[in-house]
This record gives C-alpha cells, sequence and structure tokens, in this order.
C-alpha cells in the first residue's frame, strides 16, 4: 500500500558532496518508485541545489531563501560554516513551521516524516509535534559522536588534538531530540548500538531501533584487475588527512611488512598502497596532552607524502613495499580509481557505517576494513566467511566475539594498540592470495547486490514502522525484509 513520505534535508545530492546527501537522494528515488514522495530541502546555488532526475518520481518543495542560494560551496571542504547553518534554518522553529513550508505542504499530510540525526531530525519531530499529529517519524542515526573524541583522545594524529567537549556537545545534542522518533533508524549495527545506549540513557524501557542498509549498487560487468605480477595495488580510500581514518597506523603496518619483507621474503608480490584523499588541511596550533606546544601548519599530499619517506627511511634496492600519497579524486572519478587498484583499505579507527567498502566490493574489488565500523560488523554478522575475511580484527583481540554495545560504554587506553600489527597481518594475508580473494569478491558482490539493493533499503524503512516491531531492536535482512536482532548481538 502507498503512503505519503516525506523527507527533510536542506540539501540532497551527489552534486552536494558527502555520502548523506547521496544517501538521501538515492533514498528519496527509491520510495518514490512505490510511494507518494515529497523532500523538503533549501535552495541552493545551481551546482549544489538538488536535481530532479537525480530524485525520481519524488515531488521537490524548495525553501526560498537568499542567505542559502549565495552560499559558495557549502558541500565543500571550506563550507562548515555554511552547512551548520542550513542545519540551524531548517531545524528552527520559525522556518519548519513557519508560512514557506506550510503553502509547500498544503493540505498534504504525511504518513511518515524523515530526517536526518540532528541535522534535520528535529525539524521532522517539530513537523509532527505542532503540524501532523498523527505522522510517524523515523529519525536516522548517521553518527555516534563519542567515536569521533571521546574513544578516541588517546589517538591524535597529525598532531591534532581531538575535540572531545564538541563530541559531548553534538551527543547532548542528538539525545535531545531522538527519543522523541518513532523509530530510530540507524544506519548499519554500530550506529544500532549507539541509538541503543541514546535511548537508554533517556530512560527508554524498550527502545524502538531499526538497523538499515542502504544498499550496494553494482558495476556492469566485470573488470580485469591489473596485472599482479608487476606489482599488487591497494587504495587507501577516503578523507585520510582526518585523523580518525587511520593513515597514520597503515604507514606503520607498511612499513612493518617491508622490514619483514627485507629479512624473509614474505610477500609473493611487490604491494604499493596508493593513498587517494590527501586533501589539504590547515591545522591551527595547540598545546598536546604533555602540554607541548605545536605551532600552526598546514597538511597537503606533498607533506605528508614526506613525512612518509622520512618515516620509512632509506630505501634498499629490492624493497618491495611502498605508499603513494594523492590528492583527492572527483566523486565520478572513484569507481574508475577502484577498479585500476587490486584491492580497497578503509582503516579508519572507528567507522560509523562507510560507503567505500560497498563501493569497492561493487566493482569487485576485495576490501578490508576496520573491526569497529558499521561494515565491518555487517559483514561479518551477514556473510560468514566471505565476510569475515574483509574485516581486520584491530580493537582490543581479548573482547569476546561477537561485539555488541557495551565497547561504546567503555574503551581503555591501549584499544587500539594492536591495530598495526594485524593490518600488517591483513595486507600480506590479502596480497599472497589476491586471486582467490578477488574471486571472493565477486562472489560477495553477487551475493550483496542480490540481497541489499537501494530498493530493499527503501523497503526496510517503511516495513519498520509496522505495529508488530513496536518496542523491539530490529535490522534489514536479505530483500528489504525485517527480523529482531538476537540478543547475544544486541
Amino acid at each position: 500500500m502507498a503512503a505519503k513520505i516525506l523527507i527533510v534535508l536542506p540539501y540532497s545530492g551527489a552534486q552536494f558532496t558527502g555520502g548523506l546527501a547521496v544517501v538521501n537522494e538515492q533514498l528519496t528515488k527509491a520510495l518514490a518508485e512505490r510511494h507518494d514522495v515529497k523532500l523538503l530541502t533549501y535552495e541552493l546555488n545551481e551546482r549544489a541545489r538538488a536535481t530532479q532526475p537525480g530524485h525520481g518520481r519524488a515531488q521537490i518543495l524548495v525553501i526560498q531563501s537568499e542567505e542559502t542560494k549565495s552560499m559558495k560551496d557549502p558541500g565543500g571542504r571550506d563550507g562548515e560554516k555554511d552547512r551548520k547553518r542550513l542545519y540551524e534554518l531548517i531545524n528552527s522553529r520559525e522556518i519548519i513551521l513557519g508560512n514557506q513550508v506550510v503553502k509547500l505542504l498544503g493540505n498534504w499530510s504525511p504518513d511518515y516524516i524523515l530526517g536526518h540525526s540532528r541535522f534535520s531530525g528535529p525539524a521532522a519531530i517539530l513537523l509532527k509535534m505542532e503540524r501532523f499529529k498523527k505522522a510517524k517519524v523515523g529519525y536516522f542515526l548517521h553518527s555516534y559522536p563519542p567515536v569521533e573524541g571521546m574513544l578516541l583522545s588517546g589517538y591524535e594524529a597529525f598532531e591534532e588534538p581531538v575535540n572531545v567537549e564538541s563530541s559531548k556537545k553534538k551527543l547532548e545534542e542528538e539525545t535531545g531530540w531522538i527519543y522523541q522518533a518513532d523509530v530510530v533508524l540507524a544506519m548499519g549495527p554500530l550506529m544500532r548500538w549507539g541509538a541503543t545506549l541514546m535511548l537508554e540513557s533517556k530512560g527508554v524501557q524498550q527502545p524502538r531501533v531499526h538497523e538499515v542498509i542502504s544498499g550496494v549498487t553494482p558495476c556492469d560487468g566485470f573488470h580485469r584487475p591489473p596485472d599482479k605480477n608487476a606489482g599488487v595495488t591497494l587504495l587507501l580510500s577516503g578523507r585520510a588527512s582526518a585523523p580518525v581514518k587511520g593513515f597514520q597506523d597503515i604507514v606503520v603496518a607498511a612499513l612493518q611488512l617491508r622490514n619483514a619483507d627485507r629479512e624473509k621474503k614474505v610477500l609473493k608480490f611487490p604491494v604499493c598502497i596508493k593513498v587517494r584523499g590527501m586533501n589539504e588541511v590547515k591545522f591551527p596550533s595547540y598545546s598536546d596532552r604533555k602540554n607541548e606546544p605545536h605551532e600552526e601548519r598546514t597538511v597537503s599530499s606533498h607533506t605528508v607524502q614526506e613525512w612518509t619517506n622520512g618515516v620509512f627511511g632509506e630505501s634498499l634496492k629490492g624493497d618491495r613495499v611502498s605508499i603513494e600519497v594523492l590528492d583527492m579524486v572527483p566523486q565520478e572519478k572513484v569507481l574508475d580509481e577502484y577498479r585500476s587498484a587490486h584491492g580497497v583499505l578503509t582503516a579508519a579507527y572507528l567507522e560509523h557505517f562507510g560507503l567505500v567498502p560497498f563501493e569497492a566490493l561493487g566493482t569487485g574489488r576485495p576490501v578490508l576494513v576496520s573491526e569497529l565500523s558499521g561494515s565491518g560488523q555487517f559483514l561479518t554478522s551477514r556473510y560468514d566467511k566471505l565476510g569475515k575475511e574483509c574485516v581486520v580484527e584491530d580493537f582490543i583481540p581479548s573482547r569476546p566475539r561477537p561485539l555488541t554495545n557495551a565497547v561504546l560504554k567503555s574503551v581503555s587506553v591501549n584499544a587500539f594498540d594492536n591495530r598495526p600489527n594485524a593490518w600488517e597481518q591483513a595486507i600480506r594475508e590479502l596480497v599472497n592470495n589476491i586471486d582467490a580473494r578477488i574471486d571472493n569478491a565477486n562472489k560477495l558482490k553477487k551475493r550483496l547486490t542480490d540481497d541489499y539493493t537501494i530498493a530493499n533499503f527503501a523497503q526496510s524503512i517503511t516495513a519498520a514502522f509496522a505495529k508488530d516491531w513496536d518496542g523491539r531492536i530490529t535490522r534489514q535482512i536479505a530483500g528489504g525484509k525485517v527480523e529482531e536482532v538476537p540478543k547475544t548481538e544486541q
């Protein structure tokens, strides 16, 4: 049965850049295939605004604003201030309950209202509370703020301090709204854990949380990998300059692998790790944990390559491990980058969900992902051996498996100390078994693209609002179906 669905977000579409904008566009288009869908968004400049082709049959309702239209590049790396302003505007009572939105919606009343985290979740809840009391709100949880700060306070990267206070503030803001939603739609297992903890902190006895998977888009046909005898190329993809992404541990792991290969020739093939995602970033001056001052400095692909060369030291004839640090590439060239490599790495300490592993698997390339990540936990819990060989157990080795939300409650300062060793071993095994791993990646690609499509993602969301699931913690499974999460995995 078709439902009326209102989606609220101040931007949407790949042209805005960022995973949230892409996911919202794909979801809106998929839902509109079977439902009456409206997207409430903001007027932006021509390059950043939501496009009709990208959103299919959905009706785009645009809040007119000279302020937002004049924003130069709100989706770009220098657009953080403008993005924050967009969130402030769409979540304000004056805007979301104001005359413009009233006129845009007219007499149309939604059955479901979908908002994204603190970015537009408050707007969705305000609309229900003040205008559409019979509607149900789905509140997407895309990030669990403590993983950005509190759990990483002992792991500064590029000498950048981790802002614990900012993480606490974000958590308080998110928690202040999330409990008012009818269903919390958690992006992957890690966010399901975080959502459950947040709701319990507000005294919710039977938290209604539903884990969703955003879908895997297959690349057409088989794309032959490069000749491995010329060397195996592994692509480290993502915002490598962000401390949470774990670039430094990959450097240490590669150095250890280089040294081991010097001594015992442990690699069947030479390996080059291409780092694709080192944007130029300026770090302000600060004092570290030892109260030692650090001057303002700029990090770029060039300066990080110099730093990496310094860590590796003098090269010797016959060395077979190298790292090449490169700039970002446009979104439309990302899939070509995956195809140009034999495998793809995502080494963040903690990744809320992460689109890169699924994009890479969609091209038939094997991946290595951190264990404490949404994609890592998903692959481990759904695909047995095929999934587990993609996951690097780089979290506390002594922790009982499967992991549960208990890992987010208390993490020791040495939680990630084994990461370089774990990644060294994982990279070695991937390189030495590259043909078999590519075969397995293509098997996994077939299963993923059969079981977890964008349409399945949309189907699972509407199914999650059924009364049968009230007061239960559920997850999306193959084919867009819903099941209760076993207690041992909650």
